[in-house]
């Protein structure tokens, strides 16, 4: 039996399902003296399946605690701790509208700040800015009945 990292495989699932497909054949590749097993995903398109990348299988490492909770983490890994409904979805982009609009007026008063927490909200104006159009590539999905 072969043994797969969770985030890696989630971190496939995702690119998958951001690039707009529903639907997706696994298959198993078998351990060869050259390459260990895999799987490989083939996301199904209207005319033709899509080939993504295979996911190897892994060694649990011999020194791997099992009870612990710390995990170390890339930032830029899909997070699989939390998931949304989409209702929160929609708060959340609109509590990001809501903070870049604060932002942009804050921003303008520039006696009530100091030049470095003036820095920081441009800043982060550029990290809501990018979230808001991940988050409306999200939702420009949605069809509503």
């Amino acid at each position: 039996m072969a043994i797969y990292k969770t985030s890696e495989l989630l971190r496939q699932i995702c690119e998958i399902i951001n690039d707009g497909y529903e639907y997706v054949d696994i298959e198993e590749y078998e351990a060869d003296d050259e390459f260990p097993a895999s799987l490989h995903f083939d996301a199904q398109g209207e005319f033709e399946a899509v080939d993504y990348a295979e996911v190897e299988s892994c060694d649990i490492p011999d020194d791997y605690n099992f009870n612990r909770h710390d995990v170390s983490l890339n930032l830029q890994d899909p997070c699989g701790y939390i998931t949304f409904t989409h209702s929160e979805i929609f708060v959340i982009e609109q509590a990001v509208r809501n903070a870049l609009a604060y932002i942009k007026e804050e921003s303008t008063k520039n006696s009530q700040y100091s030049k470095d927490t003036i820095a920081d909200m441009k800043r982060s104006m550029i990290d809501l800015r990018n979230l808001q159009a991940k988050l409306a590539k999200c939702l420009k999905r949605y069809r509503f009945q």
